[in-house]
């Protein structure tokens, strides 16, 4: 597996590609902000966490401020990512599919957005 290109988005521009993505996927941001601990929810918030921290610039603190978390909830959401991508192929090709739709959202607010 070779290293993402890295794309420096700011963090508001990055709140705003997942709030436009996640729907494809049958959730909303402020579901995700929630502290609901179901295997959906937290799934979903794991793979967004974990496509933000391996393909953006933002921070760990700007990751987590974009999910109502401190950045040690990012670092553990980020692990659990890839332990799971290690050992379980169902969950890899979800990350695939929404990883997909979520940098194309990002580079979409990176070059479309009002500044």
């Amino acid at each position: 597996m070779h290293e993402a290109e890295v794309i420096l988005v700011r963090a508001s521009y990055a709140k705003k590609a997942v709030a436009k993505a996640l729907p494809l996927f049958g959730a909303r941001l402020d579901t995700l902000q929630l502290d609901r601990r179901t295997r959906n929810t937290s799934d979903l918030r794991s793979i967004v966490m974990h496509v933000l921290r391996k393909n953006t610039g933002l921070s760990l603190q700007e990751i987590g401020k974009i999910f109502k978390r401190d950045h040690s909830s990012v670092i553990h959401n980020v692990k659990k990512v890839e332990g799971l991508l290690n050992v379980d192929k169902g969950f890899s090709l979800t990350y695939y599919e929404i990883k997909e739709v979520l940098v194309d959202h990002l580079y979409y607010q990176l070059h479309h957005a009002r500044r």
